[in-house]
């Protein structure tokens, strides 16, 4: 966290553990963390950190990122996919229903 903290571009929005939606950056890190588990290389990690970082911070993530995401791998915590989140802090009211992965599929 503290790479992130000290190498972002703009400020970060974490969220309280009890706040029921979570913010278009938790779901870039968990992003960065399900690219490093599922392919093993930082390719897309980058480019989803590089929204949020600097390019010293992107590159100073790539390590720790990559370890934590092994980490919860090999203890079993998979962090499934997520597409690019767009939109900044704006309309978090829709955020929830508008960033799943893969995309729901719709009850008629």
């Amino acid at each position: 966290m503290s790479v992130i903290a000290v190498g972002a571009i703009d400020t970060i929005d974490i969220r309280c553990t009890k706040f029921k939606n979570i913010s278009p950056d938790e779901h870039r890190i968990l992003g960065v963390l399900a690219s490093w588990q599922y392919t093993g290389v930082g390719d897309e990690a980058d480019i989803l950190f590089e929204k949020i970082l600097t390019p010293a911070g992107v590159r100073h993530s790539r390590e720790p990122a990559c370890d934590l995401a092994q980490s919860f791998k090999f203890a079993g915590v998979l962090i499934r996919p997520r597409r690019e989140v767009t939109t900044r802090p704006d309309s978090y009211a829709s955020m929830s229903e508008s960033i799943h992965y893969p995309p729901q599929k719709k009850s008629y």
